[in-house]
């Protein structure tokens, strides 16, 4: 049953009473009287300890506290707040010649953003692959394939443009936020290390930077293999790039946790297989009333947020469809032409939204 704290005024009033029936005769109602300052008094003390129980109350509850508390319900079970990342992976740099290329040599992308590489390399002449990690932490550093960038400083005979690999340049993230560190924390409650069941493998890509969601698949091709997946909903692209593939394969093989300082990962004879999964786009023909620009955002919006809840592999409801486009601000009514029956994803399969035609 829910417990609602007296108001002030029902304090006061309790005390207030409390005083004329233990003294006859004393009106505690006057502001300026002994008694009725004393009454005063009294009710503030209470309000402020009725306050703090209920401060302290939401603090024994993980998904209720406030944030220093939150991290200590962390470091209690575990869990540790992701922090900010920088991305890495590799330039193709052009050589005329035998040369070296510096450890901690940079180049700079059109907007500013710089890299620099991490060891040296001994080059001879042709196209080098140089691995290289933003100076800056965060999301920003994260590049695509074939983005152009610029040596700052000279280096003999390495040209001066390079361009990023098909591996992209990736794994750049912002420091975890308070909503998604305690999404993990409940996880991890709820679902407790046991050994390297299927749930381990999801708690430990969830670790990784930049990772929102992951699913893994028990058995993904045959006795004996183990099929995760994830997405990196903060990106534009949700779908890993094939740097990300790797560095969280690395991660779910094996690592340290930075809480028992053990190492912790896939279980031995396991064979791991990580994998983005395939986008299954939804394109939708919808029919809004009104049809303006303000309320067609609004659905899109809508839309977006609601298939990210739905799982891999899952099913999308027709009936669910068209509650999202109508929940949108300002939308009156609508008609869904397409598609006209209830959508299903195969395994490997993940709804996105693609392009809505509007009728």
């Amino acid at each position: 049953m829910a417990y609602t704290p007296p108001a002030l005024s029902l304090l006061l009033a309790r005390g207030q009473a409390d005083i004329e029936s233990r003294l006859p005769g004393t009106y505690a109602r006057p502001r300026f009287s002994v008694a009725g300052a004393v009454a005063f008094a009294n009710a503030g003390n209470a309000a402020a300890l009725h306050d703090h129980l209920a401060w302290t109350s939401r603090q024994i509850v993980p998904h209720l506290a406030d944030e220093d508390k939150l991290l200590e319900h962390c470091e209690f079970w575990g869990v540790w707040r992701k922090p900010a990342a920088s991305a890495s992976g590799e330039l193709l740099v052009t050589v005329n010649g035998d040369t070296v290329i510096p450890e901690g040599t940079r180049w700079q992308r059109p907007d500013g953003t710089m890299f620099e590489s991490v060891a040296e390399i001994r080059a001879r002449a042709g196209r080098v692959a140089v691995y290289v990690v933003a100076i800056e932490t965060g999301k920003n550093s994260n590049t695509a394939e074939n983005v152009t960038v610029e040596l700052i400083s000279p280096v003999d005979f390495v040209q001066s443009s390079a361009v990023v690999s098909q591996t992209t340049i990736s794994g750049g993230a912002e420091l975890e936020s308070i909503d998604s560190l305690c999404v993990r924390l409940l996880f991890r409650v709820q679902y407790p290390p046991s050994g390297g069941n299927q749930f381990d493998y999801v708690r430990w890509a969830l670790e990784c930077a930049g990772v929102t969601r992951a699913w893994c698949i028990p058995r993904y091709r045959g006795y004996g293999t183990v099929g995760v997946m994830f997405v990196l909903d903060e990106e534009v692209d949700i779908f890993p790039t094939p740097n990300d593939l790797a560095r969280v394969k690395e991660y779910l093989t094996a690592h340290i946790n930075p809480v028992t300082n053990q190492v912790e990962g896939k279980t031995v004879g396991a064979e791991l297989i990580v994998e983005s999964p395939n986008p299954l786009p939804l394109n939708p023909v919808i029919r809004l009333v009104p049809d303006t620009q303000d309320v067609r955002t609004a659905v899109s919006d809508n839309l977006k947020a609601w298939l990210a809840t739905l799982p891999r592999g899952g099913t999308m409801l027709l009936s669910q469809l068209r509650a999202t486009i109508s929940s949108a601000p300002g939308e009156t009514d609508n008609t869904v032409i397409s598609p006209v029956s209830d959508q299903y994803a195969a395994e490997n399969e993940l709804f996105v939204l693609g392009d809505i035609v509007w009728r």
